[in-house]
Order: structure tokens, then C-alpha cells, then sequence
């Protein structure tokens, strides 16, 4: 993984991105034997309860979206409830949370929202975890399985809708496998012997890269990490899945060191109960800004009028679709998008289904909570989108079964540089708010023609999107 730090204060970030990805026979982890771990989970596996929802307080066929977090959440919680009713979505919400990590004031605001709280503390007290595991999502899965719905949405808090996703409870992908899952823009590492320890077989992994017989002569498989922004489940199911996801997140203190959080516990739960799932099979997008510098105070948008500060303009950009000289995207959320529902027989009507943006997950934008929001008087953080794309086609990148993606596709490993020079970086502060990332393309880094990286004008595509961020982030922090 390519990771550019300035400031010695950010290396929090490089062991944040460095993982054990092997696990050999003999090793351990805290002086406890790999071996005897793997048990821990086969006796979870063995254990897992048959799905009651009496017994739960859930009612049968209830439908409504989870959040959960900490204080430091809440926030842009607040921000998200007003982006989905705003959007139309009426679905009853609840927020899930863990003891006194919210204080009383928060959850009454929560309250006054229309907004049910759960408190989950007795479910995960015995987890083996930290503060650090905390904040890599422990308790996500917890929060899903323990919140009164029996069909869940689950959204991080500083998720915003890009419209409503009621309409997703009712597709045919949603009712054939109880599970949606979004990707994330790294590929796991080609030598993560997980596949082995959750004795994932051979037939329900993805193909292997390269030519045919491959997988026969052990290459490594690739596919795309989870992307936990949003999560759409039936409970009941997939309940197994969910509860040896919760085994994995719960003991985080181990787990964690070798795959990042609830967002690969998750898969890991599902790989290792042979549970179908489907991944959206759309490659997702980047939303940020475009600037001059990567760590100026009030840096100008790259456009027609670089004197213009946040005028929203991408003029210049958008006509070449690329960015010029001395220009850095800097990338804040993740855009996500919806699928092509039909019959999948239907091979030509699949091949034309434009995908629609349904969901930015800000986890950039979070980052400007932590100071002063000077930079929301003068730059939008949703201005300019990055769209990667096949260059022999135009068509949007797409992945083949649960992720797995071809031989040079273009996109990085977390183990290191992609086939095509790609790389997913860390770029800074910017205004010194908010923490960057990109992806950059293999045609633009090294010409080779397997991927294109288009830059759009999200803001004009979304129109009003940033006046209405910038207007309840005001009003609800002066």
C-alpha cells in the first residue's frame, strides 16, 4: 500500500494499514497457538442459537435502518437523519449503542429526532477488545443483530443518502440472498491464508487470477474487500453468518491484526458458515475536491476561475476529464451505487443498466469534526467525482462473483502496489481539516490503457446537495 505522510503526527496511520496477512502453523498471537483459535470459532460456529425472534423482540418482516457509534458520532448522525427524510425515506430508525459511551444529552437529542435507542451494553461486554477495535467497528454487527428489526439497513452515521433507499428491501437480489453488501476499492492480499483457517473450500472462493488451471497451480485469489458504509441483511436469514461475524469482531484483540474491523468480520462470517451473499458488481466511485495544493489554508478549486474559492465550477476539469498540472484530487467520501435488478439471463438488458449513486459515505468528511470547520466558508467538500472506468469500453469497472476481479484490472492490493501501478493513498490534510485519499488509475499512472479515471462535476449533478450539507451542519453547530 502506497501511503504518503507530511506530519509526523499522522504515522498513527502506517500501523493502522500494516496487517499480519499469514498465519503460519506454529505461530502465535499473545502467546496464544493460531490453532487453538481457530477452535474458539468452530465452538462458536457449533453454539450459534437457532434464530428467535420472540426471544429477540424483533417483529417478523419489520423493516427499519441501524446506526451505531459513539459520542463522536452522533453528530453526524444528526447530519444523515436529515439527508434520508429529506430524501422521503420514512422507515423507522434506531440507534444502538453501548452504555456510556453516549451521554444523556445526546440520546435525548436523538430522541427528539424520532429516533429509537437500544442499548446494547450487557450483549458485548465480555468482548476481547480495546479502544482501538472499538473505533474499527466492534460492535457493528452486534448493533444489527440486536436492534428490533427483523430486515435491516445499516448505515455508519456519516453516511448520506444520495436519495432514498427504501426500494431496496424489495429487490430480487435482497429476497434470492437475505444479504447486500457494497465493495470497498481494495482488493484483499493475494496471501492471506484466512481463506485456510476459516476452512473456506475450494469451490466458494473466488476464480484465481491468470490464464486457465490457475487455480490448480495455487495462484493467489483476489476479490474486493466489503465496504460496511451500508449493510442490507435479513436477520433471519443469515443469522448464523451474522452471529460468527460478532464471534470474530468480539475477539477484535486478535483478529484485528490481521484484517481491518467489522468490515471483513463480516466476511469472514459469512465465508466461514457457506452463507450466500451478493455484492453490488459496480466499482465505486470517489467524491472530494479538486485543489491546487494538498495542504494550504483556503486552497482554490482547480477550474475556470481559480480565484473563485468553492464556487462549485469543474469546468476546465470535466472538459478533458482529467486533472491538470499541479492539481491533487482529494478525495472525502465513497460513492456507492445501486444494481441492475432484472433477470440476469437477460444478458444485453445487464450489460446497459447504468448504475444511479445512492449512497456517499463521508468517511473523510468526518475528519473536520475534530477542528475548526473554517474550510466550510470557502470549499464544498462534494464538488468533483472520480469514476474508474475500462478504457477499452468506457463502461464502468465491473467485478465478476462475490468481488473477484480480473488479472490487471487496475486496482491495488492492501498487501501493496496493484498489477497496473494503482495505488490507494492517504494525501494529507487539506486545509488541514480533513484527512484525503485517491485512487489512481493504471492508464493515468503508467499509460497502459486497462483503466481510466474519469473526474466529473458531482456538485452539478447533485444540485443543492452542498448548500443543504453546509446549512444543517450550521444550524446544528453554530
Amino acid at each position: 500500500l502506497n501511503v504518503e505522510f507530511q506530519e509526523p503526527h499522522r504515522l498513527w496511520r502506517l500501523r493502522y494499514l500494516q496487517f499480519n496477512f499469514e498465519l503460519p502453523e506454529r505461530a502465535t498471537v499473545d502467546g496464544e497457538p493460531h490453532a487453538r483459535r481457530q477452535e474458539s470459532w468452530l465452538q462458536a460456529m457449533r453454539a450459534v442459537p437457532e434464530y428467535d425472534a420472540e426471544a429477540l423482540g424483533v417483529l417478523p418482516g419489520s423493516r427499519g435502518i441501524v446506526f451505531t457509534g459513539s459520542d463522536a458520532m452522533v453528530r453526524h448522525l444528526l447530519i444523515a437523519l436529515d439527508f434520508l427524510r429529506e430524501a422521503g425515506c420514512t422507515l423507522p430508525i434506531e440507534f444502538v449503542y453501548v452504555g456510556d459511551q453516549v451521554p444523556s444529552s445526546l440520546l435525548n437529542r436523538l430522541r427528539s429526532s424520532n429516533v429509537t435507542l437500544v442499548n446494547m451494553a450487557e450483549r458485548v461486554k465480555h468482548f476481547n477488545v480495546g479502544l482501538q477495535e472499538w473505533v474499527w467497528g466492534a460492535a457493528k454487527i452486534s448493533a444489527i443483530l440486536y436492534s428490533s428489526f427483523e430486515q435491516v439497513l445499516f448505515l455508519d452515521p456519516d453516511n448520506l443518502v444520495v436519495r432514498d433507499p427504501t426500494f431496496l428491501f424489495e429487490t430480487r437480489r435482497f429476497r434470492e440472498h437475505g444479504a447486500v453488501f457494497w465493495p470497498d476499492y481494495m482488493l484483499r492480499p493475494t496471501n492471506f491464508s484466512m481463506w485456510d483457517f476459516f476452512l473456506v473450500p475450494a469451490s466458494q472462493r473466488p476464480p484465481a487470477v491468470g490464464a486457465a488451471g490457475a487455480a490448480e497451480a495455487g495462484l493467489p485469489v483476489r476479490e474486493l474487500e466489503f465496504e460496511s458504509g451500508q449493510v442490507l441483511v435479513d436477520k433471519r436469514r443469515v443469522w448464523a453468518a451474522l452471529k460468527i461475524g460478532e464471534h470474530i469482531a468480539s475477539e477484535g484483540r486478535y483478529f484485528f491484526k490481521h484484517f481491518l474491523g467489522d468490515k471483513e468480520s463480516l466476511h469472514w462470517g459469512f465465508r466461514a458458515t457457506r452463507t450466500p451473499f451478493f455484492l453490488v458488481p459496480h466499482y465505486l466511485d470517489a467524491v472530494g475536491v479538486v485543489t491546487a495544493s494538498r495542504k494550504d489554508w483556503d486552497v482554490p478549486l482547480v477550474g475556470p476561475a481559480p480565484s473563485a474559492v468553492g464556487d462549485g465550477s469543474l469546468a476546465a476539469v470535466v472538459s478533458s476529464q482529467e486533472l491538470p498540472p499541479g492539481a491533487h484530487f482529494c478525495g472525502l467520501a465513497m460513492l456507492q451505487h445501486d444494481y441492475y435488478d432484472g433477470d440476469e439471463a437477460a444478458s444485453a438488458a445487464a450489460a446497459a443498466f447504468e448504475p444511479r449513486p445512492l449512497f456517499m459515505h463521508g468517511n473523510g468528511v468526518k475528519y473536520m469534526f475534530m477542528r475548526p470547520a473554517r474550510f466550510m466558508q470557502t470549499l464544498h467538500p462534494f464538488q468533483a467525482g472520480r469514476t474508474y472506468e475500462e478504457s477499452a469500453t468506457g463502461r464502468r469497472l465491473r467485478i465478476g462473483r462475490n468481488g473477484a476481479v480480473p488479472a490487471c484490472s487496475g486496482i491495488a492490493t492492501s498487501g501493496g502496489g496493484g498489477p497496473c501501478n494503482v495505488r490507494y493513498a492517504y494525501l494529507n490534510n487539506p486545509n488541514g481539516l480533513f484527512h484525503c485519499f485517491d485512487v489512481d488509475g493504471g492508464a493515468e499512472a503508467t499509460g497502459n490503457g486497462t483503466l481510466r479515471v474519469r473526474t466529473w462535476d458531482f456538485a452539478a449533478a447533485t444540485p443543492g446537495l452542498n448548500e443543504r450539507f453546509a446549512r444543517v451542519y450550521s444550524h446544528l453547530f453554530p
